[in-house]
């Protein structure tokens, strides 16, 4: 009898780097935001900018819940190739972000 092992060390420590690199660039992206706004700046998107109006806690409460329920399903599904592209969008959409919010502080200093 012949069994077959699925192998989870390659693809799977891939998905775990882009997880944490989505979460952490959101949390950065987060932090950065709170910087902005402090210095008179705008949230653009709508949801986080309603949240914002109740409170700091429930603007990170929103965004990384939202964050983390999203990477969460995509690193559940990651051996789906749309999930796994998934992945690689949103790391690569939050590295955007990051320079994004580089730009606004360096123009801000």
């Amino acid at each position: 009898m012949l069994r077959h092992y699925v192998s989870v060390d390659g693809r799977a420590r891939r998905t775990v780097v882009l997880a944490l690199c989505v979460v952490v660039g959101s949390l950065l992206d987060a932090f950065l935001t709170l910087v902005h706004l402090a210095h008179g700046g705008t949230e653009a998107n709508p949801w986080l900018a309603h949240a914002l109006t109740h409170s700091t806690a429930r603007f990170l409460q929103l965004k990384m819940g939202l964050t983390g329920a999203g990477v969460w399903i995509l690193a559940a599904y990651h051996q789906c190739p749309l999930a796994a592209r998934g992945l690689y969008g949103l790391a690569l959409v939050y590295g955007a972000v990051l320079v994004y919010h580089l730009l606004l502080y360096v123009r801000l200093v």
